[in-house]
């Protein structure tokens, strides 16, 4: 799914890794859906932890009417410094974790 930060982030590399994994497609795409999920919390999770209790009511409000919407980052930026930044580094770091948990799987079978 596209989201208002989507611009920001690429996933196709852990998809790319998952796929060679040795597992049927169902549970592939089960896991790229996962992926996808993990690193949606983790923004949403950064996100909120950010905001003030009145701006987090508003900010979700938008996020549920349209999660691709730009204003959502335009509102973020108006109250957070760097909030570009500070997504793109805690998606790296996810990934990165992402990325290990793969080489593992990949070394137990």
């Amino acid at each position: 799914m596209s989201y208002f930060y989507s611009y920001l982030i690429q996933i196709d590399d852990l998809v790319t890794a998952m796929e060679e994994l040795e597992l049927e497609d169902h549970h592939k795409q089960h896991l790229g859906a996962l992926a996808d999920s993990t690193v949606h919390h983790t923004i949403l999770d950064l996100i909120l932890s950010k905001l003030s209790p009145t701006e987090k009511t508003t900010f979700v409000k938008m996020l549920h009417k349209n999660p691709q919407d730009p204003k959502l980052m335009e509102f973020l930026k108006e109250r957070i410094d760097g909030v570009e930044d500070e997504i793109q580094k805690a998606a790296k770091k996810l990934k990165s974790e992402l990325h290990e948990d793969i080489k593992e799987a990949k070394k137990q079978r």
